[in-house]
This record gives C-alpha cells, sequence and structure tokens, in this order.
C-alpha cells in the first residue's frame, strides 16, 4: 500500500539541482577542449578545459543516479508501484520525445558539418542520434521498469531485502563504509569497465540508444542509492566520510593520471581501479559537501531545484548556438567560456521562472506535469 511519507531531502534536492546544472559547465568546456570531441570545436580552447571535462564527468552522473536511485525509492514507497511508475514515465517520457525530437533536430541541423559525419533520417531516429545530451533519461526509464517489476515480483522480495541489510551491516561496521567506497563498490564498477574488453558485444549500441555496459554502470550506483533510502545508517556514514578517506581521493586520482599511458595488462587494470575508487569518494565528497552545506531548508535552492530539469533540457542547444555565435571572434576562450556559462544559465532559469512555470501546455511539454507545483520537491523531481 502507499505510505504518504512527507520526507524532505534538502542537500539531496540542493545536490540534484547542481549536478544537472553542471551540465552546462561541461558541454560548454567541450567546445574549447584541446582535442575536437563534439560537433562543435573552436580551436582557442586549451587542456585547461579537458581538465574541466574530466573532473566534473567523474561524479557528476554517478552521484546523479545515486540521488536519482534515493528518489525512486521514496516515490514507490509514497505512491505504491503502479502510480509511481505512470507519474514517473510522463515525467520522463514527455520532455525526452518533445526536446529529442524538436530542439535537438535543430541542433543537428545547425552543427551538420560534413567532417561530423552525415545526418541521415535513418541515423537521427533509428540509430539514436536525437537523444544526443538526453540520454540519461532513458536510463531512468529502463531502471524504473526493472523497478516496477521488481516490486510485483514477490519472489524476488527475500533476495533484495538481504543484498540491503547485507549492504548495511557491511556499511555500518567498523570501516564498512572504507570497504564499501574503497574495495567492493570499485572492484564491481572495474568488472564493468573492463568488460568491454572481455564481451566486445556489451560495448554495442541498443538500437543506438545506450550500451550493455552503461545500462550496468550506471545502475550500480542507481541500486546504491536505493539501498542508502532504506539503510539510513549506511546514508550517514556516506555522508560524512572520515577526513582520511577523503583524502585518499588526491592519490587515486593521481595514480589513475600517472597509469595513463601503461601498456601492460596489470597496469591497465590498477589504472581502471585507481579511476573507480576516485568515482566512489567523489561520489562521497558530493554527499559530505551538501549534507553540510544544505541539510536545511533554503527558498533560493528550492528554486534552482525546480528549474533544474527546465535548465538541463534546455541549455545544450543554446551553448551550442552561442558557442557557434562566438566561433570567430578574437576574444580568449576563458572569456568565452564564461560568457557562453553565464548567459545559458540566466537564460535558461528565466524562461523557467517566467514562461514554464506560468503556461500549463510548456511546463507539461518540459517538465511532465501539466500544472506546476509551488515548490520542487523529491517526488516531483525527474529523478
Amino acid at each position: 500500500m502507499p505510505q504518504r511519507t512527507r520526507e524532505r531531502f534538502h542537500s539531496m534536492d540542493a545536490a540534484r539541482s547542481i549536478l544537472m546544472t553542471l551540465g552546462i559547465v561541461l558541454h560548454t568546456a567541450n567546445i574549447y577542449r584541446a582535442e575536437p570531441g563534439w560537433r562543435l570545436h573552436d580551436p582557442s580552447g586549451g587542456p585547461i578545459f579537458d581538465l574541466i571535462v574530466v573532473v566534473i564527468h567523474t561524479f557528476r552522473m554517478p552521484a546523479f543516479f545515486i540521488i536519482a536511485g534515493f528518489f525512486c525509492m521514496l516515490t514507490l514507497i509514497r505512491y505504491g508501484p503502479d502510480l509511481f511508475y505512470g507519474r514517473r514515465l510522463v515525467r520522463i517520457g514527455v520532455p525526452l520525445l518533445f526536446v529529442g525530437l524538436v530542439l535537438n533536430t535543430i541542433q543537428a541541423f545547425v552543427t551538420g558539418k560534413p567532417e561530423a559525419g552525415p545526418l541521415t533520417l535513418g541515423y537521427w531516429l533509428s540509430d539514436g542520434g536525437w537523444i544526443s545530451h538526453l540520454w540519461f533519461l532513458l536510463h531512468l526509464i529502463v531502471y524504473f521498469t526493472l523497478v516496477l517489476i521488481l516490486a510485483k515480483w514477490r519472489a524476488v522480495h527475500g533476495v533484495l531485502r538481504a543484498l540491503r541489510d547485507l549492504a548495511g551491516r557491511i556499511g555500518g561496521g567498523p570501516g564498512g563504509l572504507a570497504l564499501l567506497v574503497l574495495l567492493l563498490l570499485p572492484l564491481i564498477t572495474t568488472g564493468l569497465s573492463v568488460s568491454g574488453k572481455a564481451l566486445p558485444f556489451v560495448n554495442d549500441p541498443i538500437l543506438g540508444l545506450f550500451t550493455t555496459r552503461d545500462l550496468f554502470h550506471y545502475g550500480l550506483f542507481f541500486g546504491f542509492g536505493a539501498i542508502l533510502f532504506f539503510e539510513r545508517d549506511l546514508l550517514a556514514a556516506f555522508s560524512a566520510p572520515p577526513l582520511w578517506l577523503l583524502a585518499v581521493i588526491l592519490p587515486a586520482a593521481a595514480g589513475a593520471l600517472s597509469l595513463a599511458d601503461a601498456d601492460p595488462a596489470l597496469l591497465k587494470l590498477a589504472q581502471a581501479y585507481a579511476y573507480a575508487v576516485t568515482i566512489w569518494i567523489s561520489c562521497a565528497l558530493v554527499f559530505f559537501l551538501f549534507d553540510k552545506g544544505f541539510s536545511r531548508p533554503s527558498p533560493g535552492f528550492m528554486k534552482m531545484a525546480d528549474a533544474s530539469y527546465t535548465i538541463y533540457l534546455l541549455h545544450h542547444l543554446l551553448v551550442i548556438l552561442f558557442g557557434l555565435a562566438l566561433l570567430e571572434t578574437a576574444l580568449p576562450a576563458s572569456v568565452k567560456f564564461t560568457l557562453i556559462v553565464t548567459v545559458t544559465f540566466a537564460l535558461t532559469y528565466g524562461i523557467h521562472r517566467s514562461l514554464v512555470r506560468r503556461i500549463p501546455l510548456l511546463h507539461f511539454l518540459l517538465n511532465g506535469v501539466y500544472h506546476s507545483p509551488p515548490l520542487a520537491s523529491p517526488a516531483d523531481s525527474p529523478a
């Protein structure tokens, strides 16, 4: 039966909004990387933008999926399986189709240069070209579907409960958190990372939309977030890791970078493991910082949480348009980068506050809810 729980998790609301908004910084930095990696590349950039991309990419989506798994369990318990799934499917599916098929199509033809590859209808519709920056929404739909199936399949409830309790006991015991984030979870992440070498088919795109390896990779973080919802002692430990554990992130990151050109298989494996440790400790650091700084309600961050979905959906096209507009100017890359980030954030936030929240149809197309809620809440977030 649904339980009308009204718990609020202000630190995770704030973290989710910042993680989504960081997409502006990440995708703007992509334009100015030293080596072209996008359909749009400005040669005035340099290695500093590569570093920005690497750092943000390390923690941003893993931490987001942990929060998504946590809020998934909250809404499942609040509404029950059927209502939970119906709300999630509309909340994610409508913006996915609208932005993917309308805004992303405009974006594709704006950047459609011959050297970037052909933009055929077959590529765009059947090979996943329309997804672009919305890939994570498809992952969420898959995870929510699995949650619905498992919630209705009572035969697996005991197994899932045992796994949850085991994680709680390991993480809650002496040194348990270190065991989880330094050994067990990174080992699983490393196994998924190297699976592409032993099983190349796991890297083959499914309908051009996602790969099996990515589904399992981010699913691990999503599942860990679900466990944190039920194991609050583990959540408290993960949100307040000891300082010595946080200090491990620097040598772990240094180890991952120093082994970048290693040839022997053992060193390659060590590199993958060091990077996995970096990811998990970075996620713990995100939870730590937001728990310490944003555990109390903040009107500003509640507005940010309310606007963050719109900001993320709209920013990608704007970043590319502004990047194109500044491409031939003589401004330094740092100035272009700052201008694009600032103007894109201000514009997308303003569009949400002045238009999306006030026009029911627009709010439905961009947020999957016909009537705008007075303030964002975990139950109404896309995560």
